[in-house]
């Protein structure tokens, strides 16, 4: 259970971070922090899977979780780069 707080605090946080350095405003800014929530649960939980362990609080998991929010955060920066 807390494990899921922190990926979702620090996937806010990176999302905070890229809003930042993307100098996002207006009605959109939130829109990072949601996909770098996204990121962090779901590379949480693969990373929580395949390391079989279900209720324990990693410091890799925190990493996998900041990596999955940053990538997701690039992935949906490239694609809609592309779109325009």
């Amino acid at each position: 259970m807390w494990a899921l707080v922190l990926w979702i605090l620090f996937g806010a946080l990176t999302g905070w971070v890229v809003a930042l350095m993307l100098r996002t405003g207006g009605s959109t800014s939130w829109v990072p922090v949601l996909i770098g929530v996204v990121g962090a649960v779901m590379a949480g939980v693969l990373f929580t899977i395949r390391s079989h362990s279900p209720s324990s609080i990693e410091v890799n998991s925190m990493f996998s979780a900041v990596g999955g929010a940053v990538g997701l955060l690039v992935i949906v920066e490239f694609v809609s780069k592309n779109n325009k």
